[in-house]
């Protein structure tokens, strides 16, 4: 071999590895730097997992802070089938404790994945069967799931989350944002065969918990509206009813409920609410409508004598009847005894365009923009449209329809001296710190009438109750306003019916200071369908029966301790017990503080309470803690707070 191959040989050996040695480095620089993240994103993927953590729901709560649903813990059945060796074995005990179709759970479980939900939320004792079988493979997580302390109450309105905790229906879909939160995340690590693990100081996200809302519902008027109407549609038969009261000043929601023999739903399976979405003629209880345009503009006084035809009156276009006769009325008795024929005369010296003006002014043909979903307008056509007898009809409120909230916030109108306030039921959203996000304040949409004509329109319902068609609305201890309405429902062919009514009474008590302005509404009932025979009563148990509960606020007058006395003593005792005597002093509390421990909450709260002591519930589940504690003396307690498990 000559000098020169030799060199030659030796330059190409060289140059090779020079060559090899610069891929090598361009290699090693393309991986470690140019294309670092990426490979670091795929090594993350074969040994890292990242995990949500989820955040806690938001509580609800009443006016007085009572919890009305809250979140727990509930034990949700999870699998890791590839560390399950005899699925056939595993699939055949899970399945005979979850009372589940065996076959269909093995072939889940011979899957070829790392995770699976068994069975999502089950009850701590199927866990705890499923645990004492230790089958391999077989985990639990704690999911958050909602828990409701007062049961079903105001479960329309408050509506439902799905399994996954996001709100479907009612307060829990409309708030979902603030509900909800932010979750969290963090990162496991993988462990060949064997899933994955947490390890001390890997990546870790904590979750932003949901925001709490606090409603304008109070817990008392809410239980009361819905037991005293559960109740009334059981005794009359009727398809269903609807109860709504708001605070006049304020526009607050106080209650709002419907009770019916079948649960109505959309086309879609969202639960309707009623109060907001059902639209109903209004019937004599719009007449407020006609004699308010009347007097605010001088048309009539309150001694204005007219013609009511002795129970008759033809009109031309149409005829009128009232249900007693009568040769004369003024206007004050008129408005009294709802007649029909007089209101028609008043209507026909208001005229079209006025009585449309003051419908209008009143928040009919609308919405009131109250913060639900699924509120619906109503109809009140324009005057143009009118036929020769609407103006008549109109004005003792038939040819048109109404929602609840629209009806109950022109009576809430009245009873605020004239000014129509804008209806809500949130009061407060606050963060998981407890910082205020959201503060509702009362918002005037109108003045609807002079302070005086109010005046004068609260006058004329207080004698309604008095001395006209709807005495049995009468209260004790409160003078109570209000106007009855009976309105013939429609017929599948759009004719109305004679043999099927709607019946309402809409007031607010105190007469004098109007604290509620309280609607009750049942459809079809049997036999008498008067509103003020009919719904009436309802109006006057729903009210005697809050006011001697311990959360109702709006009567702060009523003495605490007598009147969870009374509640106590009448809750199953009628109306006898609960107005047959004059409120006196209440005995003093005696004996020892009951040991609730360990009972639920409910539970526990009634078996104070039957002591004669206020009770504050804390938290959900069982009663973990109670102040003051167990044998200590309840005299001069005047306060017991219970807390539960989960806070």
């Amino acid at each position: 071999m000559t000098a020169k191959s030799r060199t030659v040989r030796v330059s190409v050996v060289v140059a090779g590895g020079i060559a090899v040695w610069l891929f090598l480095l361009v290699s090693l620089f393309r991986i470690q730097i140019v294309k670092h993240n990426h490979y670091n994103t795929l090594a993350s993927r074969q040994h890292e997992k990242p995990v949500e953590v989820p955040a806690r729901r938001g509580n609800v709560f009443d006016r007085n802070e009572e919890l009305l649903v809250g979140s727990s813990s509930a034990p949700s059945i999870i699998a890791n089938p590839r560390q399950i060796e005899e699925a056939s074995t595993v699939g055949r005990r899970l399945a005979s404790i979850l009372k589940c179709d065996r076959r269909a759970l093995t072939r889940r479980l011979r899957e070829d994945r790392e995770f699976l939900y068994v069975e999502r939320k089950v009850a701590p004792a199927v866990w705890n069967e499923i645990e004492e079988a230790s089958l391999p493979g077989v985990y639990s997580v704690l999911e958050k799931d909602r828990v409701y302390p007062y049961g079903d109450l105001a479960s329309h309105l408050l509506g439902r989350t799905n399994i996954d905790n996001v709100g479907i229906e009612g307060i829990e879909s409309q708030y979902d944002e603030y509900l909800s939160g932010t979750p969290g995340w963090r990162v496991l690590q993988k462990v060949p065969t064997r899933g994955s693990r947490m390890v001390a100081g890997s990546p870790f996200m904590p979750p932003v918990d949901g925001s709490d809302i606090e409603l304008t519902i109070d817990v008392g008027l809410q239980s009361s509206a819905e037991m005293e109407l559960e109740r009334a549609i059981a005794r009359t038969n009727a398809q269903w009813g609807m109860v709504l009261a708001i605070e006049p000043s304020t526009g607050e929601i106080l209650a709002m409920t419907e009770k019916t023999g079948a649960r109505f739903r959309s086309e879609d399976g969202a639960a309707l609410n009623h109060c907001l979405s059902a639209q109903f003629e209004p019937g004599s209880t719009f007449k407020i409508v006609t004699f308010a345009a009347a007097l605010e503009q001088g048309i009539v006084k309150l001694d204005t004598i007219f013609d009511a035809g002795g129970g008759k009156y033809d009109f031309g276009y149409y005829k009128l009847r009232d249900s007693k006769e009568h040769d004369s009325l003024t206007v004050r008795e008129a408005f009294w005894y709802s007649s029909n024929i007089v209101t028609a005369q008043i209507a026909n010296l208001v005229g079209k365009q006025n009585l449309y003006r003051y419908a209008r002014k009143f928040g009919f043909g609308s919405i009131t923009g109250i913060d639900l979903p699924g509120e619906v307008a109503g109809i009140l056509r324009k005057p143009v449209e009118w036929s020769g007898r609407s103006l008549g009809t109109i004005a003792i409120g038939h040819e048109l329809t109404v929602n609840l909230v629209q009806l109950v916030s022109a009576f809430a109108a009245i009873a605020n001296g004239g000014m129509l306030m804008e209806p809500h039921v949130v009061r407060e959203i606050r963060d998981a710190d407890g910082n205020a996000v959201f503060q509702a304040k009362p918002t005037a949409i109108r003045r609807v009438l002079r302070p005086e004509t109010a005046a004068t329109l609260r006058e004329l319902l207080a004698g309604v109750v008095r001395e006209g068609t709807s005495k049995k609305a009468a209260l004790d201890r409160w003078n109570a306003a209000g106007k009855s309405g009976t309105a013939q429902m429609l017929n599948d062919d759009g004719s109305f019916s004679n043999r099927h009514y709607l019946s309402s009474f809409v007031g607010f008590v105190p007469a004098g200071n109007p604290k509620i302005a309280l609607a009750v509404v049942l459809v079809d009932p049997d036999g008498v369908s008067a509103g003020g025979v009919i719904a009436g009563p309802v109006f006057r148990d729903i009210l005697t029966r809050a006011a001697t509960s311990m959360h109702s606020d709006p009567f702060a007058d009523v003495r605490r301790k007598e009147a969870i006395r009374t509640w106590i003593a009448s809750s199953d005792a009628g109306e006898a017990a609960l107005l047959g005597a004059e409120p006196g002093a209440p005995s003093a509390p005696s004996g020892k503080m009951p040991d609730v421990t360990g009972l639920s909450l409910r539970e526990a709260r009634r078996l104070v309470l039957a002591q004669g002591v206020p009770v504050r519930c804390q938290g959900v589940g069982a009663v973990t803690a109670q102040e003051p504690k167990p044998g200590a003396d309840i005299a001069g307690a005047s306060l017991c707070i219970l807390k539960g498990a989960d806070l």
